[in-house]
């Protein structure tokens, strides 16, 4: 697989753009365990270790936001891979947004292992052929497995997005940083599994925070980013 290249003009160009597009369609970002994808961040960066950032896709709006997440508030050059067969935007080739078919092929594995080894590389992975309410059943493809298994050390950091109307008449983004996981010298991963262990996982944290959205208790969650109020509001 060929990683397409970046510039420092674009990755300029656009967080500008996509800060001014979420001030302007939501009421906020939330984040909850930030400290903890910086502090995972900051290690790999000391250990030269890279990282594996694994997403549900439940809105056309993430692959904007982890840019603007790693570009923003990260300020960590990353890759964003989505399987399936979602239309994107031609400009985030740019950008580092890749596009593979759900059929993953053992060569796209390999090659994305041997960009990420001994490196402290960054890669956000929405692993969902399909985006899919999250209220729906999760169902991911064996990808993150794949790379994981290739890889002699990974850090995998999932991340669990929403999206929900609270106090304001547009909505609000959710985000929660949940688990890290350090993997080490695998020689052998049942893929079935791992990807059915990581889909139930997913399945409960989005069950359990929109449980607490309808009690109305977020205050777990640190707003990094305030929406434009409209002057009715």
């Amino acid at each position: 697989m060929i990683f397409p290249p970046k510039s420092k003009f674009d990755d300029f160009l656009y967080k500008q753009y996509f800060y001014h597009n979420f001030k302007k369609n939501f009421a906020g970002i939330n984040v909850k365990n930030f400290d903890n994808a910086v502090n995972v961040i900051s290690q790999s960066q000391k250990n030269n270790i890279p990282v594996i950032f694994c997403s549900n896709h439940s809105n056309w709006w993430d692959a904007s936001l982890a840019i603007f997440l790693c570009l923003e508030y990260f300020k960590i050059d990353a890759y964003y891979l989505i399987t399936g067969k979602e239309k994107l935007n031609k400009n985030f080739d740019k950008l580092g947004v890749i596009s593979i078919n759900e059929e993953i092929r053992k060569e796209e594995v390999i090659s994305i292992s041997n960009y990420l080894k001994d490196s402290s590389k960054f890669l956000w992975i929405f692993p969902q052929s399909e985006i899919t309410d999250n209220n729906s059943t999760i169902k991911f493809s064996s990808i993150v497995a794949d790379i994981v298994e290739n890889l002699k050390e990974v850090v995998l950091l999932n991340c669990m997005i929403d999206y929900h109307y609270t106090d304001s008449k547009k909505p609000e983004i959710f985000l929660d940083f949940f688990e890290s996981k350090n993997f080490t010298g695998i020689s052998y991963l049942n893929k079935e599994s791992f990807t059915m262990n990581l889909e139930q996982k997913f399945e409960f944290k989005i069950k359990e925070f929109q449980q607490k959205v309808a009690d109305r208790d977020t205050k777990e969650f640190k707003k990094i980013l305030e929406g434009k109020k409209k002057k009715t509001e």
